[in-house]
């Protein structure tokens, strides 16, 4: 009889989107039938970890201060299990945005990082980054892009860009300071007047009132209201907006990218590296000038960035996939390895 190594999934949020999503490639068939995984919810803020019966560990949850005993008594306690984490929150412009000490911030990071066996990048950019502020070598790290079911998304029709009618640039998610959504608002509102050019935001959050308040009854700017199903509201979009002031990797990105929805990105930089010839990269806290670009979108080989968009998706679930599983192996066997890019 073959062992199937049992791998136990640490989360401690289990309302968490991204992460609960990302999760589920590990019910995928290759992956199914070589481990067996289980997700087991936990308090971070326990002081002495349980005991597991697993032969590999990954934690799904973000490293600090206050949980570091339990990741230290996670480690001492499951000495025989490998453990991975896989880091779905960190990233340059998150340091920025919100730690007003990096040098304690990069120490916990480092003392946290100690613990794990490999820590998973979720983006070149957070790779690049860990390694720079030497927060874990190099040889621990492993790049593997966040996994999100994409075929309903590969199965909608393509936008036809080319016409004469108004182009719909969509943009859905949180509606929260930082995801951007004043600064794209604000951004078409500097657009020079133009009909030809709509907006439609997605999504439900504390400031929703405020952003309907900016738009200011512009008969352009219209709010879709909760998006269960990424598909479904990019049925009515053209164009994908992603303004977020930071993103460790940025599933909309990728998942607009099998829409065949070209995107227009915010300069940071897990957002960047997805954009490749799919679309365009965007400063939307420059109001003036990012409502220009918006205005120009018409002159841009948009037909062909959507092709390149959805291109560039067609294989994405089954080489993660391939990726996991390859390194799941590689882990349980333990094989050092060598950091490698998914």
């Amino acid at each position: 009889m073959i062992y199937l190594p049992k791998i136990v999934h640490l989360i401690s949020d289990l309302s968490l989107g991204g992460v609960t999503n990302n999760l589920k490639i590990f019910d995928q068939d290759l992956l199914k039938s070589k481990f067996i995984s289980s997700i087991v919810p936990i308090k971070t803020q326990w002081k002495i970890a349980p005991l597991y019966d697993a032969d590999i560990i990954i934690t799904h949850f973000s490293p600090s201060w206050a949980n570091l005993p339990f990741l230290f008594s996670l480690r001492q306690r499951n000495a025989r299990a490998k453990i991975i984490h896989v880091e779905h929150s960190y990233s340059p412009e998150w340091e920025k945005y919100n730690v007003p000490e990096p040098h304690r911030f990069r120490a916990m990071l480092k003392f946290s990082y100690a613990l794990f066996d490999r820590v998973v990048c979720v983006s070149r950019t957070q790779f690049k980054w860990i390694e720079t502020i030497r927060a874990a070598d190099s040889e621990k790290l492993k790049i593997i892009n966040p996994w999100s079911n994409i075929e309903s998304l590969l199965a909608l029709t393509a936008p036809k860009l080319d016409g004469d009618r108004p182009l719909v640039v969509g943009s859905f998610g949180r509606l929260v300071k930082e995801k951007g959504f004043e600064d794209l608002i604000r951004s078409f509102l500097n657009m020079p007047n133009n009909d030809d050019i709509l907006l439609l935001i997605g999504g439900y959050g504390p400031d929703e009132n405020y952003l309907k308040k900016i738009a200011s009854n512009d008969s352009r700017i219209k709010f879709y209201g909760i998006v269960d199903h990424p598909a479904e509201f990019m049925i009515h979009c053209d164009i994908i907006a992603v303004p977020s002031y930071f993103e460790t990797y940025g599933l909309v990105a990728s998942e607009a990218k099998a829409a065949a929805r070209p995107v227009l990105v915010s300069p940071v930089g897990a957002l960047v590296e997805q954009v490749g010839n799919a679309g365009l990269v965007i400063d939307f806290t420059q109001y003036t000038s990012a409502g220009q670009c918006l205005s120009s979108l018409k002159s841009w080989p948009l037909q062909r960035m959507s092709d390149e968009a959805r291109q560039s998706c067609h294989d994405m679930n089954i080489n993660k996939i391939l990726i996991w599983s390859e390194f799941l192996n590689e882990v349980f066997k333990g094989e050092a390895g060598l950091s490698q890019v998914a």
